[in-house]
């Protein structure tokens, strides 16, 4: 059997929200209705970042903990670059993601990195409901 609370505004932690709407009226010739009804859900922000990271000449593996719900955004500055020098990133998945600098003749190389990842969450569900207006004239 699923609880059911009223409604208060707040910060609720939940796999999962399931909301229920009660309409009610004293006047016996009319039923209520809902033209619209809308829940929007703002999950908080998380952001991630390092600094001076050294990503070696076989590359360098960073593991979200805990890890985003979604593959964030993710800016990387990588630090003592040379002409033709790129980095390669690769299994960027929402748990982490590996990365390796190579030259411009593709060995590996040695880099200090600053990493950033971010996750902007906002749902927003909106339910069109069914007027139901009945008179007994």
């Amino acid at each position: 059997m699923v609880s059911v609370e009223s409604f208060i505004i707040g910060d609720y932690s939940a796999r999962a929200f399931e909301f229920r709407l009660l309409l009610a009226s004293t006047d016996t010739n009319v039923t209520p209705n809902v033209s619209i009804l809308e829940v929007s859900i703002d999950m908080p922000d998380r952001s991630y970042g390092q600094n001076d990271l050294v990503a070696g000449t076989t590359g360098l593996t960073v593991t979200y903990s805990p890890a985003f719900k979604a593959s964030p955004a993710l800016a990387i500055s990588a630090q003592g670059l040379q002409t033709g020098d790129y980095y390669v990133m690769t299994s960027k998945s929402a748990t982490g993601f590996t990365i390796i600098f190579r030259d411009s003749a593709a060995a590996c190389g040695i880099t200090n990195i600053r990493l950033f990842s971010q996750r902007l969450w906002l749902r927003y569900i909106e339910a069109q409901m069914t007027q139901s207006v009945f008179s007994n004239n």
